[in-house]
């Protein structure tokens, strides 16, 4: 979290260490949370903070290849600054994302409106929302892999996209 506001930085502060207040004696003041960082953890962060540059352009560099190959009716908008997943849409998204899995390309269908969560369900559903989850899947983007595996990759892609 970052804020200017120093108050909610230290109820966040609080909170993410099991909301244990200033005096840690077990007495909680409010719902808190074990999102403490381990020291491992806090050195992985601070060296991929050093490699951000360099994953950055290698993300862009993947995402222009796949908008090359993959044809442009199963493109979604390319407006994202931080490119993690690439996205397509497809009338049969669970059928390519079992074909793409079965050939060792890793997919994931689209993440699902909250509206059409067991938690949620009680608020009304986007059409748009609904619509594109029900049609979107994504395939996964990792800055470590061959570029010309990336190539060969998205032409695997646009002919299973193009055969069903």
């Amino acid at each position: 979290i970052t804020s200017n506001d120093k108050e909610l930085i230290e109820k966040a502060q609080d909170m993410k260490s099991m909301s244990f207040g200033k005096k840690h004696n077990y007495h909680h003041e409010r719902i808190g949370f074990n999102y403490r960082m381990a020291d491992s953890q806090a050195t992985m962060a601070l060296k991929s903070l050093e490699e951000f540059n360099l994953n950055m352009y290698k993300r862009h560099k993947i995402c222009e290849i796949y908008n090359e190959i993959i044809p442009e009716k199963y493109q979604m908008p390319n407006n994202r600054k931080a490119i993690w997943v690439y996205d397509m849409k497809h009338p049969r998204p669970d059928k390519i994302v079992e074909i793409l899995n079965h050939n060792g390309i890793t997919a994931r269908n689209s993440f699902k409106p909250m509206s059409k969560q067991p938690l949620f369900n009680h608020w009304r559903t986007s059409v748009n929302a609904s619509k594109m989850s029900e049609n979107v899947f994504y395939v996964n983007v990792d800055p470590n892999v061959n570029l010309n595996d990336v190539r060969e990759t998205a032409h695997n892609i646009k002919r299973i996209l193009n055969e069903f």
